[in-house]
């Protein structure tokens, strides 16, 4: 195939996994190290990442491995639970009754999904006992009690009619004859009304007892006596309410044995669990205890931690998504391998490898650069020059726009900018674990900064921790030609031979062989007294 062809292909690839069916993602899904083979097995999970990092993809994966083996999958979009958007976030409504109305909406979705995954076309018929347990499942979600006082009063009524009938009556004959008819009539009607009268009000509620127990009465009658719970979009459920959501997930559904469950959810934007001040009570799902596993897909991917995985992965993952497309559009897609897609689309392995450096790790990134670097590149193959061109459109146009839209953030940004790249040359800088910045955590989650590599130690602070971040490739790619370019991720304590400052890019070891990484936000914030 040649590039223009290649190029065509790339602008119709989709950009978001939801808008693809299961057999389309189980085909372009590529794995990251033993990920699959980890949430594939019966132990429930955690997966956390950033927007765009395949969470959904993932979760997809499994669905389809897992249905293959003959297990029922019960998928949820966390979006979609409840009938208003706002419901749950109005403050205006007592956080009990909140919680209460999205365990029992949850609880009532996973109630619908089982239901239809009876009676899809195709799918195997089940007894009279599964069928007994799915309505007490949607018993127990739908449970009502009345706080208060249910008064009866009964009210007799007693009417009385008088009525009166006088008549003339005249009858011509021989003789003439008059009669006289007069009648009294009185009508008594009695009725009696009752009437219902409540002190209090209807609250819902759900008894986590029946709710287990339903959902036990319904593995025990599944295939392989297995119930798989997918959630995605953990994190657009209010962060108040999640506790109390993971609660009941973990006394309803993961005290049953045969029930698993994973959860895909933005870390930082994530409460699985809400323990008492004296530490005595808690409520949701313990880490380690009762969800034994949990992995962060931005640990994976980065081309600083290792770029010769980060570029396989990419290489597979665009190979795999072009040739689904071309299939799709019954276009003839003739090549055989990634390495054959590298050299047909790219000009040289140096202008990929560049590519894969602007995705950050991030393959929804790596689609929308593609894109546009197609779109740019036309009937050529994609070069180097390209690449950056279309890496610094994409950062503007989306995670640019994102960032101004707070202006505290863009702020922050800019310093950021200013401080490392301008100020030290470099891309890289260390947090401290101990700092939890919201402004941070919104760089963060909107892909404009990337963490590398965490829980880290610094020859600057000694028995401190830090988290290693870099700046998002469109920070500083226009730079990458001027004066002001940077020179590695970090500085290195070590010079070079003529006595000019070293950068690196992975320190070998640890990172103690870095100086003037650690960036002090209160430095920021002093300057900036009003964000």
């Amino acid at each position: 195939m040649n590039s223009e062809d290649l190029n065509k292909i790339s602008l119709s690839l989709s950009k978001r996994a939801e808008s693809n069916d299961d057999e389309h993602l189980a085909r372009t899904f590529v794995s990251v190290g033993n990920i699959p083979t980890l949430l594939s097995n019966n132990d429930s999970a955690i997966i956390f990442g950033r927007r765009g990092t395949g969470k959904t993809h993932l979760l997809s994966f499994i669905n389809k491995t897992i249905q293959d083996s003959g297990s029922v999958v019960i998928s949820i979009d966390m979006r979609t639970i409840g009938s208003s958007s706002g419901l749950y976030a109005d403050s205006s409504i007592p956080l009990p009754e909140r919680a209460t109305r999205l365990l029992r909406d949850t609880a009532n979705a996973v109630y619908d999904r089982i239901i239809e995954s009876y009676t899809n076309p195709g799918t195997q018929k089940y007894g009279i006992d599964i069928v007994k347990a799915i309505d007490k499942l949607a018993d127990a979600a739908a449970e009502v009690k009345v706080e208060g006082q249910v008064n009866n009063e009964i009210q007799a009524i007693t009417s009385l009619n008088d009525e009166a009938n006088f008549g003339i009556g005249i009858k011509l004959k021989a003789a003439p004859q008059l009669d006289l008819n007069l009648e009294d009539k009185l009508v008594t009607t009695e009725s009696q009304t009752t009437k219902r009268a409540v002190t209090g009000r209807a609250i819902a509620r759900i008894n986590f007892g029946s709710l287990s127990a339903s959902v036990s009465n319904i593995v025990a009658n599944m295939p392989n006596k297995r119930l798989w719970l997918l959630l995605d979009e953990w994190s657009e459920v209010p962060i108040d309410l999640q506790p109390y959501l993971a609660d009941m997930i973990r006394r309803g559904f993961l005290s049953v044995r045969g029930v698993t469950a994973k959860f895909a959810a933005i870390e930082h934007r994530s409460s699985f669990r809400k323990v008492s001040d004296d530490g005595l009570m808690s409520v949701g799902i313990e880490l380690g205890a009762d969800v034994s596993t949990s992995l962060n897909l931005d640990d994976y991917m980065v081309f600083e931690n290792d770029p010769h995985a980060a570029s396989e992965f990419f290489s597979e993952m665009l190979f795999r998504h072009m040739k689904a497309s071309a299939d799709k559009d019954g276009v003839e897609f003739d090549l055989k391998n990634r390495a054959e897609l590298v050299n047909s689309m790219f000009t040289q392995k140096d202008a990929f490898d560049e590519f894969v450096k602007a995705s950050e790790g991030v393959p929804r990134d790596a689609i929308n650069i593609l894109s546009k670097c197609a779109l740019k590149a036309n009937k050529d193959k994609i070069s180097t020059p390209t690449v950056r061109d279309s890496a610094r459109n994409w950062f503007m146009s989306s995670k640019h726009n994102d960032v101004s839209s707070r202006n505290s953030a863009y702020k922050l940004l800019e310093w950021i900018v200013q401080e490392v790249i301008k100020g030290r040359r470099a891309r890289g800088f260390l947090l401290n674990v101990k700092s939890r910045d919201s402004l941070i955590d919104f760089l963060f989650d909107n892909r404009v900064i990337h963490l590398i590599k965490r829980s880290i130690s610094s020859k600057e602070e000694p028995g401190e921790k830090f988290n290693a971040f870099t700046l998002d490739y469109g920070c500083y790619v226009e730079l990458v030609n001027s004066s002001a370019a940077p020179r590695g991720l970090f500085e290195a304590i070590e010079e070079e031979a003529n006595g000019a400052n070293k950068f690196i890019d992975v320190p070998q070891t640890d990172y103690r062989s870095i100086r003037r990484a650690v960036l002090n936000l209160d430095e920021f914030y002093s300057k900036n007294l009003t964000v």
